[in-house]
């Protein structure tokens, strides 16, 4: 199991400082990748289940990618329908050539629909723009001229460059649960990555992505399953927390190895090879102490 550093809810570092602070103590505990979120505003009745401090993604990933040496910058998610596809391909296709290949695309439809008022961007669109967007994205980044022809973008004959170390293109993982997103997933991705849900919902749209992969003759083997799980604090206040996030049934991992253990291993039984560590932490120390404990208790006793 490869481990991924929450740093959602991000307005728990005021200073960037800390959050690269933060990114460098859990590259070196030996976390794969730090993630990273997209908002942008919040309306004043919105406040308290949101908060309006939080960084512009790209911009706070490129800082992460230069204070780390090893450790992947995961968008978690990137808001597709708040981009032009051309130039989000273009940003993400230069932060790979500066991380040296250390970005993970995680893409999704995006929810608040006020913030698609804001931007001018169509919300009931949002599907199929996202979609498109991706495949968009796919041909820029692996067609020497590449041509496209769709529904909201069109162009012929083009070079693109630079192109992502990454071959062929930056990994896209789908953000989202519901039907479209699994079918998004296994048609497009290169991996999933679900909210929080209940146990028996996610063993059955896990195995309706691993039937929908095989549907479209790809392979399962060459597919990422990414979870989020919470840790830390006591577990009334992590559901609450989740909740407030978004998340129906958190799965909570113990402290205690055999405990932790027993629940990686059986998101491995499902396919899962990553998992994303998320914890109510209320600042920059407090999640510092969160990543040494995680370390200490949970990850050294798995690679033991």
């Amino acid at each position: 199991m490869k481990f991924c550093l929450c740093l959602s809810p991000i307005h728990r570092f005021p200073r960037i400082d800390d959050v690269l602070r933060v990114a460098r103590q859990a590259e070196e505990a030996g976390f794969w990748s730090i993630q990273v979120p997209e908002h942008l505003m919040v309306r004043r009745q919105d406040l308290g289940p949101l908060h309006p401090l939080m960084p512009d993604p790209l911009v706070l990933g490129t800082a992460i990618a230069m204070a780390t040496k090893r450790a992947k910058v995961f968008f978690n998610v990137i808001v597709l329908p708040y981009h032009h596809p051309i130039k989000l391909a273009k940003a993400l296709a230069t932060l790979d050539q500066v991380s040296n290949g250390r970005v993970i695309a995680g893409l999704g439809v995006g929810w608040l629909q006020n913030e698609f008022e804001a931007l001018g961007a169509n919300f009931h669109r949002r599907g199929a723009y996202t979609h498109e967007g991706i495949q968009v994205m796919q041909a820029l980044w692996t067609q020497e001229f590449a041509t496209f022809k769709g529904r909201f973008t069109q162009f012929e004959d083009m070079a693109f460059e630079p192109k992502p170390v990454q071959k062929p293109h930056i990994p896209i993982w789908v953000g989202g649960g519901v039907r479209r997103s699994l079918e998004r997933a296994a048609e497009l991705g290169d991996g999933w990555h679900p909210l929080s849900r209940p146990w028996p919902q996610l063993e059955a749209e896990t195995a309706e992505v691993k039937r929908l992969l095989k549907q479209g003759g790809r392979r399962v083997e060459d597919f990422t399953f990414s979870y989020t799980a919470d840790y830390g604090g006591r577990d009334e206040l992590i559901k609450a927390y989740a909740h407030r996030s978004g998340a129906s049934d958190p799965i909570i991992l113990r402290d205690d190895a055999e405990q932790a253990s027993d629940q990686i291993a059986a998101l491995e039984r499902l396919g899962f090879s990553h998992l994303m560590v998320r914890t109510p932490a209320e600042n920059a120390g407090e999640l510092l102490r969160t990543i040494d404990r995680f370390h200490e208790r949970v990850m050294r006793p798995l690679a033991g």
